[in-house]
């Protein structure tokens, strides 16, 4: 863990001693403890983050765990956020990516039938996307999908 981890973890959790009921540190703590890879500290936590009412399934909580899971390049772990965030995502351009993104993750995991079907439901969306952007988009996801191969 770097130094500003260590940093953070430490600021974390002079946070929650001066308030343990404090939810946005504790969650995070829970951020801190799953970058580092600590699962048991994580799923502390995440647990208590929600007990005490951190909204951890929140637009902001999912991006946040994501990016969690990006820079460790855990692909697996970031499927299910990824799945959850599309369904609170209200702008049909922003959940077209996050149907992109999902995709390159299930690519990275060489569940490339799932990376298919994944980058088709952006077709769906496409005819709310403004004109000038439509082609484009619909030849990217295109070009995704034939670089699949079958």
């Amino acid at each position: 863990m770097t130094d500003e981890y260590i940093e953070a973890e430490k600021k974390a959790a002079e946070c929650i001693n001066l308030n343990q009921n404090y939810h946005p540190c504790i969650w995070q703590m829970a951020l801190i403890k799953r970058y580092s890879n600590d699962l048991k500290g994580f799923n502390y936590y995440y647990d208590l983050a929600k007990k005490q009412g951190y909204f951890v399934e929140s637009e902001k909580s999912l991006k946040q765990l994501i990016d969690v899971f990006i820079k460790n390049g855990d692909y697996a772990s970031m499927v299910v956020p990824y799945q959850r965030l599309i369904e609170v995502t209200t702008d049909n351009q922003q959940k077209a990516q996050l149907h992109a993104s999902l995709a390159a993750a299930y690519v990275e995991l060489k569940q490339f039938s799932d990376a298919k079907k994944e980058a088709q439901k952006i077709f769906e969306l496409i005819p709310y996307f403004p004109l000038n952007i439509q082609a484009q988009a619909r030849a990217e996801a295109e070009a995704f999908i034939n670089g699949l191969g079958k």
